[in-house]
């Protein structure tokens, strides 16, 4: 990639400042023949990619951890079993692997089953107090149709004078407490299916209880906590376990507000464990938190993770890498830019000092060089040199080609 106008003025004025500042003591240096100490480094490889990573830390969190409570109360009676690696069935404890319907813990039921059949019983009475009820109202029925025949009987007797007014007053009599007797048992039966709806509530209330005494894993996971023990009392919502799903987990991690900008959500981000030695484990983001902590002004951001395989275990301490998005690929070659000279052949371009060892000797030799981009203090070469190079930095304009030079250091 060539460098822009703007990049190319930098490194011209960089170069020109130099010769300037040096010119009198390379005159001076190759007119007494004495060798210039210089400064020299090798040619170095950049990645743009590692170069613009950010690594921070967390820990392997759950995606969704629950408590899990009992609904009843009471003592509790068994604990969940599985079979061990020695083949052994012991409780179940943190650690273990459990199905989402397995039995976690059962609270005794023998006060849960009394319940039931008291009210089982309770509702055949109503029901035999029903059936009663039902005879009572055939009964009043049969009796006020009865009644209401003869009161239309007696009626008509009365209008042609056959009946006296006592007799009349009597029918009439009859038909109203008969419809009185009716309607006292309609009401009866119907208050007699309330409660026996009440009392199905109840038992249906009793069963739904004993049910309850069972305390089941509400989905898969790992136990991360057992709080209970056989024959300890449990009230209704104490906690017995705490459990995760591991199938997928997440790292939340603080990002400074300088850094945030360079996330974004659904972004791929590696992850890597050090129980879990040279294995990515590649996640995305799924929160960016909305503000900074107050205390720490950091940005919480989430990553998610699947773990079918559940190497990733709960605790365990993560490092996060983060890429800005858009970053580009690829390695090149870089020198620093004190190292860029003017070339002495072409006016319009660069040239760099490659230091040549030979008999002890060192010796500065000009290499034409053509240029990328900058990056901070360095700046990529595209053509010209090889990895491992080392090229003149400090004093590389009070050399001439050739010219035997001294390395400051002595260490090439």
């Amino acid at each position: 990639m060539k460098a822009g106008s703007f990049l190319i003025q930098i490194v011209t004025l960089i170069v020109c400042g130099l010769m300037l500042a040096g010119c009198a003591k390379q005159d001076q240096a190759v007119s007494d023949k004495l060798p210039p100490i210089v400064n020299a480094e090798q040619v170095q490889e950049f990645n743009p990619v590692t170069a613009a990573e950010s690594h921070y830390s967390g820990a392997i969190q759950p995606t969704r951890q629950m408590d899990v409570a009992f609904k009843a109360s009471g003592y509790v009676q068994s604990i969940g079993e599985i079979r061990g690696s020695d083949g052994v069935t012991r409780l179940l404890q943190a650690g273990d692997p459990v199905r989402k319907g397995a039995i976690l813990a059962t609270v005794r039921e023998s006060d849960y089953r009394a319940k039931i059949n008291e009210q089982a019983t309770a509702v055949n009475e109503i029901q035999v107090s029903q059936q009663r009820g039902l005879a009572a109202l055939s009964e009043a029925e049969a009796s006020v149709e009865a009644s209401r025949v003869n009161y239309e009987r007696t009626s008509r007797l009365f209008a042609s004078d056959s009946v006296t007014k006592p007799e009349y007053d009597t029918a009439y009599n009859n038909f109203q407490l008969a419809k009185i007797r009716v309607q006292e048992a309609k009401a009866a039966v119907n208050s007699s299916k309330a409660t026996e709806m009440h009392g199905r509530a109840g038992l249906a209330e009793a069963n739904l209880a004993l049910q309850d005494c069972v305390l089941r894993a509400p989905f898969d996971g790992v136990i991360l906590k057992r709080l209970i023990e056989e024959g300890s009392l449990a009230a209704q919502g104490t906690v017995a376990y705490t459990i995760a799903d591991d199938h997928s987990v997440k790292v939340t991690f603080g990002v400074p507000d300088v850094e945030i900008r360079k996330l974004a959500p659904s972004q791929s981000i590696t992850v890597h464990a050090a129980a879990v030695p040279g294995k990515d484990f590649v996640g995305k983001i799924t929160e960016i938190s909305p503000d900074a902590d107050a205390k720490s002004r950091v940005f919480n951001v989430e990553v998610s993770l699947p773990n079918a395989t559940r190497q990733l275990r709960i605790g365990m301490v993560a490092s996060v890498v983060t890429t800005p998005q858009g970053t580009l690929g690829g390695k090149y070659l870089t020198v620093p830019l004190k190292a860029v000279i003017r070339s002495s052949s072409n006016p319009g371009g660069y040239a760099v000092f490659v230091v040549s060892h030979q008999n002890d000797k060192y010796t500065a030799e000009e290499r034409q060089v053509q240029l990328g981009e900058a990056t901070g203090h360095l700046i990529q070469v595209e053509s010209g040199l090889k990895l491992g190079e080392s090229v003149v930095t400090d004093g590389s304009t009070r050399v001439a080609q050739g010219q035997e030079i001294k390395i400051a250091d002595q260490t090439m």
